[in-house]
């Protein structure tokens, strides 16, 4: 478990190099890995990070709430509307596809005020991911009672 690591050795290389890029690429900003605040830098609790080029609800700015990476790979589908099936999918995301929206967080925008584009290669979506697969608790995963409430 990463909450478990002090020293990460146990991580393989491919864990490590994503763990790095996480924090290179500032990911950090707003996803924390673990703890309660949902912001490590900017206090954000809620972001457009560009899902669409025109937000579809309008009252809300395409703004959603930004969730802790806590035992992430257990918790597709991703994004409010489950559009992402697949960690891989949300790294490509960040990678190539956040759009150009008016109401696109700053952090995410280049000094011109378009969106940025991590342009990841397949090496470093591969680590990412792997990276992203180490956010777990297991005693959480298996403790009954964070299971459902509708199953006796």
């Amino acid at each position: 478990d990463v909450l478990s690591r002090n020293d990460f050795n146990d991580m393989t290389k491919s864990e490590k190099e994503g763990m790095k890029l996480f924090k290179d690429a500032h990911c950090d900003r707003c996803h924390l890995v673990t703890g309660a605040i949902p912001s490590q830098y900017y206090g954000l609790r809620f972001a457009n990070i560009g899902l669409d080029e025109k937000d579809k609800d309008q009252g809300i700015s395409g703004m959603f709430k930004i969730p802790r990476l806590m035992n992430i790979a257990h918790t597709a589908p991703y994004m409010h509307d489950g559009r992402f099936k697949t960690l891989e999918e949300v790294v490509e995301h960040y990678s190539n596809g956040i759009k150009d929206n008016p109401n696109l967080n700053f952090i995410l925008k280049n000094y011109d005020n378009t969106p940025m584009r991590f342009s990841f290669t397949a090496q470093q979506k591969a680590d990412l991911v792997a990276f992203l697969k180490t956010i777990q608790d297991k005693d959480m995963l298996t403790d009954k009672k964070y299971s459902s409430p509708f199953i006796p």
